[in-house]
């Protein structure tokens, strides 16, 4: 609230700063107590939808926790039905059954994925996923996400292929999660690229950050979609293509890069392929003027 503007339009100006209202002077009691009234309704109406924004928000995260926890057993027995029945009769199957009983697997595979995808994002988002952060050579995680990868590139026929200084410095990160970003998105990018095509990742630093890019030449991701690959569920592919994919693993890698304080970007051309590039920052030598400031 506020007085003393000689003019209507100094007022607005000011109300659009951040002021609830005006009040012209000189003025009676009668006007006070109203406009006064008015701003601490204006006050509790504020607070009150915080609330209630606040409590929405944590009812879908109980709901998505709950659902995750819910289907992540049955999913678990789902799997080793099908895994116990390709191991007792799985010679003794016709082709096509064998094909729908492998459809049926990676569906599940697909499922489980989401699941724990659903619930770390929303672990991170409670604040209660954990991680070990400590001090670690990033070149070890991209060696152990590549060897992870590289069973899948050979089998689709994709090159695979690494370009990594001899020596970084550390960061600060948690092994498993960052692992699971790398392969999540070198995984990603095998399911865009054709036979023959190729994945490369090119690791760069300086001083205070070290930079990531993993680039493919497969069929690229039209501009309008851009913007939108990092939300939850959403995904590149259209409903009738072959790609499989929970729509939950961009949505991942972009909050554990956050949790990092590191940053995951996009660039891409149609037809040509797609380049994520994922920056970290270099973890701080308090040894430097021994008082560990900056």
């Amino acid at each position: 609230m506020i007085t003393g503007f000689a003019t209507i339009v100094s007022a607005v100006e000011a109300m659009q700063k951040g002021a609830y209202d005006y009040l012209p002077k000189p003025f009676n009691p009668d006007q006070l107590r109203a406009l006064t009234k008015r701003a601490l309704e204006h006050r509790n109406l504020k607070i009150e939808t915080k609330r209630l924004r606040e409590e929405k928000d944590q009812m879908e995260r109980n709901f998505i926790t709950f659902v995750s926890h819910e289907m992540r057993a049955p999913l678990v027995v789902i799997r080793q039905y099908i895994e116990a029945l390709n191991t007792i009769a799985g010679d003794r199957f016709e082709q096509d059954v064998k094909e729908i009983i492998e459809r049926c697997a990676k569906r599940v595979h697909n499922l489980e994925e989401m699941v724990a995808h659903w619930l770390d994002i929303s672990r991170i988002e409670n604040g209660t996923l954990t991680q070990q952060k400590v001090s670690l050579n990033l070149d070890s995680i991209i060696s152990r996400s590549v060897e992870e990868m590289a069973p899948l590139c050979r089998k689709k026929g994709i090159a695979l292929e690494t370009n990594s200084p001899r020596s970084l410095p550390p960061i600060t990160g948690d092994t498993e999660s960052l692992v699971r970003v790398f392969t999540n998105i070198i995984g990603n990018a095998t399911k865009y690229t054709p036979e023959g095509g190729k994945i490369t990742v090119t690791v760069k630093n300086d001083e205070y950050y070290i930079t990531v890019s993993i680039a493919d030449n497969g069929t690229g991701i039209p501009p309008e979609k851009l913007p939108l690959i990092f939300e939850p569920f959403y995904r590149c592919a259209e409903k009738n293509e072959k790609h499989s994919g929970s729509g939950l693993g961009l949505t991942f890698c972009k909050k554990i890069m956050e949790s990092h304080n590191g940053v995951i970007d996009v660039s891409s051309r149609e037809g040509e392929g797609s380049i994520f590039v994922l920056t970290f920052p270099v973890s701080i030598n308090t040894e430097r003027n021994g008082s560990g400031e900056i």
